[in-house]
Order: C-alpha cells, then sequence, then structure tokens
C-alpha cells in the first residue's frame, strides 16, 4: 500500500513531540542571518527553504501545516515568500503581456492563499507572525491577504533597508530597498517603523551587478544589524502581548516631527512623494525655496503650497539659529 501522506524531505530532522518546541520558525529564507543570530542568543530557531524544503510543492505545505500545529509550535513565524513574480519589474511586464512572467507569476498563484491560511494557524495559536516582503509587491495587494489583514487587524509598517546595515558589497554605499512589515507585534512594528530613511545619504541603486554577483541577489539576506535588532526584540518580549499599550499615532517613527506627521495626514501620497523626491534631488533646499522653483516651473497652486509646508528633517537640523 502506497502511503500518499506528505514525505519529509530527504537529509532533515523533524523534531518528536516530547521535545523543546521552537521559539523562531522562518519560511522560505532557510539557514539565515535571523536564524542563526536567534540561535546565538539562545532560542531554538529553525529556517525552512530550498534545496531541502521546496515551499511551492503542496505536500511540502502540507508538512509544514501538521508540523506547525503538532511539533514546532513556534512563539514567531517569520515568512518571505519569493517576491520575483510579485515585483515592480514583474508588473511592468505584464502590462507589457510578456509570457515568461505570466508563466511565472501562474506558478505562484497558490502561494498568498497557503501564506495566508499558514499565518491564521499561527495567529490562532496565539503565536507571533511577521511577514517581510518588498514595499511595492503585489503580493501584500492580493485580495486573500487582504482581508487577513483586516480580519486580525494586521499592522503593515515601512522599513527602509539602509537603515539597518544594508550596503553595496562594492561601492559601500547604502541601499534603500524600502520593505514592508506585516505583523500582529505592535512593539516590532513601531521599531522597525523607526528605521526610516532621512534622505540625507546617496543610495545605490538595486540593479546590475558588481564583482560578486547580482546586486539583488545579494540584497537577498538581511543584513547582521537587522538581524540583531529583530533577535534582541524577540528576546526581550518572547511572549506576544496583544493588549500592548500602542497607538496608531505611535507606528510613526520616533524621528518623524508632529509637523511631518501633520504634512503626510493632510495631502495625499500621489502629491507627497513627488514632492519629497524633489526636495531631496535638489539638495535639501528651504520649502521657499522649493515653492520658489515649483513655482517658476509652472507648477500647480497646490503643488506650490505642498512644498512651501513640507518639512524638512535634514534641513531642520543643519539650519541656522534664529536670533
Amino acid at each position: 500500500m502506497v502511503d500518499n501522506r506528505a514525505q519529509t524531505p530527504r537529509g532533515v530532522r523533524l523534531r518528536q513531540p516530547g521535545m523543546q518546541k521552537l521559539d523562531y520558525l522562518e519560511l522560505w529564507s532557510g539557514q539565515g542571518n535571523n536564524v542563526r543570530e536567534m540561535r546565538r542568543l539562545g532560542a531554538s530557531a529553525m529556517g525552512l527553504g530550498l534545496p531541502e524544503w521546496d515551499l511551492l510543492n503542496v505536500n511540502t505545505q502540507q508538512l509544514v501545516e501538521s508540523r506547525l500545529s503538532t511539533i514546532w509550535q513556534p512563539k514567531t513565524l517569520w515568512l518571505c515568500p519569493p517576491c520575483k513574480a510579485w515585483g515592480a519589474w514583474s508588473r511592468f511586464w505584464l502590462s507589457r503581456g510578456n509570457d515568461k512572467v505570466r508563466q511565472e507569476r501562474y506558478d505562484h498563484r497558490q502561494t498568498p492563499s497557503w501564506t495566508t491560511r499558514v499565518m491564521k494557524m499561527q495567529m490562532d495559536q496565539g503565536g507571533r507572525v511577521i511577514f517581510e516582503h518588498p514595499w511595492s509587491s503585489d503580493f501584500i495587494r492580493q485580495k486573500v491577504f487582504v482581508n487577513l489583514m483586516r480580519r486580525y487587524k494586521l499592522v503593515k509598517v515601512r522599513l527602509d533597508q539602509c537603515q539597518v546595515g544594508l550596503r553595496d558589497s562594492e561601492s559601500g554605499k547604502p541601499i534603500l530597498k524600502p520593505t514592508a512589515i506585516i505583523t500582529n507585534d505592535l512593539r516590532l512594528a513601531r521599531l522597525l517603523a523607526s528605521r526610516r530613511c532621512p534622505g540625507h545619504h546617496q543610495h545605490q541603486r538595486l540593479e546590475g551587478s558588481n564583482r560578486h554577483g547580482a546586486r539583488t541577489q545579494q540584497a537577498e539576506n538581511y543584513p547582521i544589524v537587522m538581524a540583531k535588532l529583530i533577535a534582541r526584540h524577540l528576546q526581550r518580549h518572547p511572549i506576544l502581548n496583544m493588549h500592548a499599550d500602542m497607538y496608531p499615532a505611535d507606528m510613526y517613527p520616533a524621528g518623524i516631527s508632529h509637523n511631518r506627521r501633520q504634512w503626510e495626514h493632510d495631502f495625499p501620497s500621489t502629491m507627497r512623494i513627488p514632492i519629497a523626491r524633489l526636495h531631496t534631488n535638489l539638495g535639501h533646499p528651504t520649502p521657499e525655496t522649493l515653492a520658489k522653483m515649483i513655482m517658476d516651473a509652472g507648477g500647480s497652486a497646490q503643488k506650490i503650497e505642498r512644498a512651501r509646508r513640507y518639512p524638512c528633517p535634514t534641513f531642520a537640523e543643519h539650519a541656522q539659529p534664529r536670533l
């Protein structure tokens, strides 16, 4: 008689029911910096990824679901599905009818459903979930994922990895890599949201290659600074506090002023983002100078007003005292 149940991948030892449960389980990235840093701090941590664990395979998915609820029962579950099929370039080529990209998106079509199912299992057990993907990813816009976020009131924040040690291995320049963190841990959300780039340095574009290979592949590994930051938080707060003393206003980065918060609240992102980029590219001029430049270029009255009220943290930091 053939056993059709999910089989354990070759070379992988699974925990037995009587063994210690996991403090940290990471899906898709394998034995990365997060897992190594958690182990260094004495936690029981494990990462699942290729080649031992093909999480796009249905049998492997069933095995993970079974072990997640019976043996591993992790306090923290970190998920970072492959992003190639969901990124900005994928969206660009899909709009142009690229068959290869369309096939790649089709091959990953079930990933959002399985990811949300695993996250739901973890949260129903009272555990912590942390989902990571590029900020512009289409993955987090899938209906099944959006519904999960609404049902469980998950928090979404932006982390700029240049603020947690991500640098180009050749030029040494910081790499921005805006990242979406979606979690039910409000304290962790606030901690990571405080790592937003102030825009006072030049970034290395995440494209092309250097002597170490493709830059996008190198940036797949979490910086060690980020791994240490997360591991220390998880060790300091091993049990998820669902009633943490947190408010929506606390989700703003700690270094963001009240004026900047008000500016972001008053104006839509379609107007804020171009003005912020223009301000940075022009070398952080004063709001009055920025408004005058937009007016000279024929900008609308709305854009001029938004530029005049733009609160630049770099300009405020280096402003001369008023006598």
